[in-house]
């Protein structure tokens, strides 16, 4: 993954509706793409379902996708929050001293556990692509390459529902609008619709999101 640069997108098509993964979940974080793929839910509200967009196939999983339990960190886990995952180790989101949310970092090295972004207010919402680590820190996103170094911050105004998305040279956040939420990208993407737009994922040169209970994809292919 290059460097996040701010680049011109421009998206002219209409988003396309992807009904056979838009059942409600049980577990509000679902449909989510999990090692680039596409989890959904089925009838019955259970993690089963394996989408792949691009063929218009659905796989049954033999058993419900779960997040990873992670008891052996310490600190402890704060319930109902996500953990990302690098080559070089893992991210996890922690209570604060003030009941708010910090991050720790577990190096796959096997070297302790330590404070990765603490302090007042919230740090949350990790998301990992490659050796790159993503995350939001107050109300911006801050980006790490784990193999690297290399740090960016983005100026964001996000954070107050799901985590950002993470992908090739990329990372969209939700942000508020005047009267809903609307989706914007580190390259100068804009999703702005009637509505809500919520919960941005990227899928290869998708980025997904959720409107109305639906959910639906544009390209993020750049216009030539």
């Amino acid at each position: 993954m290059t460097a996040l640069l701010l680049l011109s997108l421009a998206h002219a098509e209409p988003p396309t509706v992807h009904h056979q993964a838009s059942n409600t979940c049980a577990d509000h974080r679902y449909p989510r793409v999990v090692d680039g793929i596409l989890v959904a839910c089925d009838k019955m509200r259970r993690t089963l379902l394996e989408v792949d967009l691009d063929a218009g196939r659905v796989i049954e999983r033999p058993k419900p996708h779960r997040p990873p339990v992670l008891d052996h960190l310490k600190p402890k886990q704060r319930a109902g929050t996500l953990s990302a995952e690098t080559p070089a180790g893992l991210a996890w989101v922690t209570h604060g001293p003030q009941d708010d949310a910090d991050i720790w970092w577990a190096p796959s090295d096997q070297t302790p556990p330590r404070p990765l972004d603490v302090g007042p207010g919230d740090q949350h919402h990790p998301v990992a692509f490659g050796d790159w680590l993503a995350w939001v820190s107050f109300s911006d996103i801050k980006v790490w390459n784990t193999a690297t170094g290399e740090r960016k911050k983005l100026i964001a105004g996000t954070g107050f529902n799901s985590p950002p998305a993470l992908g090739d040279a990329i990372a969209c956040w939700e942000t508020r609008a005047e009267s809903d939420v609307d989706i914007v990208c580190s390259d100068g993407f804009e999703l702005r619709r009637t509505g809500h737009q919520t919960n941005p994922q990227i899928l290869g040169e998708r980025l997904l999101f959720r409107e109305r209970g639906v959910l639906l994809s544009v390209s993020l292919r750049s216009e030539k």
